[in-house]
């Protein structure tokens, strides 16, 4: 989970940028998190990861237990408000509503 929190990190100052613009950005570092100098920020996928991770691990596999687990830990994902969240994830929370 740590490699990918940290590899999303790094490739969300790249999305959409094509190997010129990125070149041009951030030279030839392939370590430079860009957003923030240091700092990282994973995106809201690695974020959902994990919600879905902690409801399968709190539900040890039962449907019906992990279905109520990833509502509940989905709603409160969405309530803490991801900087990162695209349309996807607010209409699936709205439909959660």
């Amino acid at each position: 989970f740590l490699g990918v929190a940290v590899g999303d990190a790094l490739g969300l100052a790249r999305n959409g940028l094509s190997k010129g613009a990125m070149l041009r950005m951030f030279g030839r570092s392939q370590a430079d998190f860009g957003v923030v100098p240091s700092y990282g920020f994973p995106s809201h996928l690695t974020q959902r990861l994990m919600v879905t991770s902690q409801a399968l691990l709190r539900s040890r596999s039962q449907l019906d237990h992990f279905r109520q687990a990833l509502r509940f830990r989905f709603l409160g994902y969405a309530f803490s408000f991801p900087l990162t969240a695209d349309w996807t994830t607010w209409s699936s929370f709205f439909r959660l509503l």
